[in-house]
Order: C-alpha cells, then sequence, then structure tokens
C-alpha cells in the first residue's frame, strides 16, 4: 500500500502522532518511522509504565505499520512462555518468523540482573536467531540499570524513546496544570494551514491537550474546537473534523442561543459532509438548516 514519496505511511503516523501527548509526537514519529526503514534486526527500548497509554501506543503502532504491510506482534513475558533466558530467545525467535516487530511487554517484571547480563553475553546470538525489532517497554529506571549493567547490549541500541509522564501527569488523560500566560500563548498561537501536514498534526495533539482542560469552559474552547476541526478537514481527518463539529462546537452555540453562529458551524459540517461524498445530506443541511436562519436574520450575504 506504499507509494511513491510513502505519502499513505506519513499521513498515517502523522494522524496517530495527533492523538497523543503533544510532548511525544516526535518520540512517536521518529519510532515508527525507525520501524518501517530500518533493518530488519534492532533493538529498541522504549520508557512507559502507564498500561493504558501504552496499549494506545501499540495500538497506534500498529496501525501505522499496518499501512506499510508490516506487521507487529506483542509478547508479554511470564514464568510460563519464558522460565529463563533460554527459553526467551527460542520464544523470540520463533515469533519472528511471523512478525516484524515485536513488543516486549512485562520485561520491567521478568528481566532481572542476571538476565539482562545473559542477554549481554548472547546478544550476537539473539541477533542471528530474531529477525525482526524488538521492542522493550521498560521504566526509566529499568533502562539506566542496562546502560551500566549490559554495555555491549546498551551499544547495540538502535534508538531510546520516552513515553513517560511528566511527574504533576497523575492520570494519563490528564494534562498538567499550564500558568496563565503559557496557556494563553498555547490557545493564541495556531498552526497556519499552509504549514506542513507534520505541524498541523502536531498542534492538533496540542489542541486536543488543551480541550481536555477542566478549568477551561466550554466558550473558552470554542476557538480551539474550531482550529482542531479545520486543521483536521485540511489533512483529510474528515469524521474527526466532523465529530468536533456537531458534538463540540454546535451544541455550545445552541446552549448560548448563539443562531448565526450555530448556522454557520452547520455549513460547515455540510463541507465535511460534501467532501466525504455525502451529497445529499450535505444538500439537506443548507437548505433546511442554514439557509432558513440566514433569511430570517435578514443576512442577505451569507444567504
Amino acid at each position: 500500500m506504499s507509494k511513491v514519496g510513502g505519502f499513505p505511511f506519513d499521513a498515517t503516523r502523522q494522524h496517530a502522532a495527533s492523538a497523543l501527548r503533544p510532548e511525544h509526537f516526535e518520540d512517536f514519529q521518529r519510532l515508527v518511522k525507525l520501524l518501517r526503514h530500518g533493518g530488519k534486526f534492532q533493538l529498541l527500548f522504549v520508557d512507559c509504565v502507564d498500561e493504558r497509554y501504552r496499549s494506545e501506543l501499540v495500538s497506534a503502532i500498529n496501525d501505522v505499520l499496518a499501512v506499510s504491510k508490516q506487521s507487529a506482534i506483542a509478547v508479554t513475558l511470564n514464568a510460563e512462555n519464558a522460565s529463563d533466558f533460554a527459553a526467551f530467545e527460542q520464544l523470540i525467535a520463533k515469533v519472528s518468523s511471523s512478525a516484524g516487530t515485536i513488543n516486549v511487554l512485562n520485561a520491567d517484571v521478568w528481566f532481572d540482573d542476571a538476565r539482562w547480563l545473559d542477554f549481554n553475553i548472547r546478544r550476537e546470538d539473539v541477533a542471528r536467531s530474531t529477525r525482526a525489532k524488538l521492542l522493550f517497554w521498560l521504566s526509566a529506571a529499568q533502562i539506566s540499570k542496562i546502560a551500566t549493567l549490559a554495555p555491549d547490549l546498551w551499544a547495540w541500541r538502535a534508538g531510546v524513546f520516552d513515553f513517560g509522564s511528566r511527574p504533576e501527569i497523575v492520570d494519563s488523560h490528564t494534562p498538567a496544570a499550564l500558568p496563565p500566560s503559557e496557556l494563553q500563548l498555547a490557545v493564541f498561537a495556531p498552526a497556519k494551514l499552509d504549514q506542513s501536514g507534520g505541524a498541523r498534526a502536531k498542534r492538533i495533539a496540542e489542541l486536543r491537550q488543551l480541550t481536555s482542560r477542566e478549568d477551561l469552559d466550554s466558550e473558552a474552547k470554542l476557538p480551539l474546537w474550531a482550529e482542531w476541526a479545520d486543521l483536521a478537514f485540511s489533512i483529510g481527518q474528515l469524521d474527526e473534523a466532523l465529530r468536533i463539529r456537531r458534538e463540540e462546537e454546535l451544541p455550545v452555540f445552541e446552549k448560548l442561543g448563539d443562531v448565526r453562529s450555530a448556522a454557520v458551524t452547520r455549513g460547515q459540517i455540510a463541507d465535511v459532509l460534501h467532501a466525504r461524498g455525502d451529497l445529499d445530506e450535505a444538500l439537506r443541511i443548507r437548505r433546511e438548516e442554514e439557509l432558513p436562519v440566514f433569511e430570517k436574520l435578514g443576512d442577505v450575504r451569507s444567504a
């Protein structure tokens, strides 16, 4: 499915990255690019102990790799499938025959000092028997331990990626509080539609986080939702643009009694439907929900 220039892959990875925390946008882009274009055997370490967020990341990686017809599989290490390092080596070699990327889970618990030392010694044998990228999901402390305990193995790393939570974030979906000056800057520094797709996707990640803030009321979020929908539409995320217009913006305008803004939003909904090929529904909205409002308001130009 990959085409000239890798456009489907680039569009998919930008879309996937826009759903993550904005501070992880660049690392995710770099990781999936390495998984797609890197050598058959690679050793990659990922800092992420939040299980829910890790699941989102693994799913996003799978979606991006699927565009290039590459596969990824998850292996959760435990006493049953890997009693010792030799069993781990056999397991990984077997799984690598059916997937180009292996997400190694529960490695933080399964690997003790002795097993990392075994890996340090057996690294060349693992590389020969395993023709896949090994993506170890670990804690920052465990990654630091590898660097000192298994220096030869550490030297083989193809990359280290930080998807850890900042200390002030308790829940994986709760954004940290920003000082008023920084919040103002984040809100009023929108990406331009003539910027690259990557810049727009990154701004979407920022807007996703900003609009989840509980200290901003719905009215304050309206310009953020509008920008998000515009950006999503501009890079082909039509379902996302439609959802924001229908479920976020329109209900607020209706609650505020802002009839004209509600009509404009319905027109933007019709724009998205038209782009999706839902021409009958787009026409109905124009005729029955948008036009009568402008006529009643005496807004000849908009009508």
